[in-house]
């Protein structure tokens, strides 16, 4: 029952409309994010037993189905090294994979130099490359102390703003985000947060790894 309370609140707070496709996701303001496999049934949690396969089966299937749909040969995900290949990292150190989301007449100018209202960690990014910054981490301080390591991959994680606005056959560069050192048997809410010239989406989950 807890757990689906985080889960209400989560899509409440942030007015999330589902589409029929999991692709097509929106916010009210922005553009929306998908984070795979929490979006593959709009729930949006990561919850099993560490050394239960059968319990995290359905992610690293989830996982591999976004891949599968887009790959057109086998060397196309090696970038994103254990993000890109089963399992995925799980049970011990579990992956999610964010995109941006199919919007043909979404751009934006990335962050700037000087920006002053991003991460820390963002501004430096941005001070040597200009790109869409993806920034991950826990949503409250309780969050913040529990989440343990986050790896982005690539390294930094930014995405090419002359990607976008995207075409009927062009895709969404993916973004793998894996999680390690994490407490165990502890709710963990997680904000990944794309940061933007003058604008920042964001999508939020759940993530409980049990022992």
């Amino acid at each position: 029952m807890i757990f689906l309370y985080v889960s209400l609140v989560i899509i409440k707070a942030n007015n999330v409309y589902l589409d029929e496709t999991v692709d097509f996701q929106y916010l009210k303001s922005g553009i929306g994010l998908t984070a795979t496999p929490t979006t593959e049934d709009n729930s949006p949690m990561i919850w099993y037993r560490r050394r239960h396969v059968d319990d995290y089966q359905k992610y690293v299937n989830a996982l591999e189905r976004l891949l599968n749909q887009r790959r057109r040969n086998a060397s196309d995900y090696k970038y994103l090294g254990a993000c890109g290949e089963a399992p995925f990292g799980y049970g011990d150190t579990p992956c999610v994979i964010v995109r941006i989301n199919k919007n043909w007449g979404w751009r934006a100018k990335p962050v700037q130099p000087d920006a002053t209202d991003v991460p820390s960690t963002v501004q430096h990014w941005a001070q040597k490359d200009a790109k869409l910054w993806l920034h991950c981490g826990g949503q409250h301080p309780y969050d913040t102390e529990h989440i343990g390591n986050i790896k982005y991959i690539p390294d930094p994680p930014g995405f090419d703003p002359s990607v976008f606005p995207l075409t009927k056959d062009s895709e969404s560069p993916l973004i793998g985000v894996q999680f390690s050192n994490f407490t165990l048997g502890v709710s963990i809410v997680v904000e990944c947060k794309l940061w933007y010239k003058d604008g920042s989406s964001s999508v939020d989950f759940v993530l409980f790894v049990g022992t």
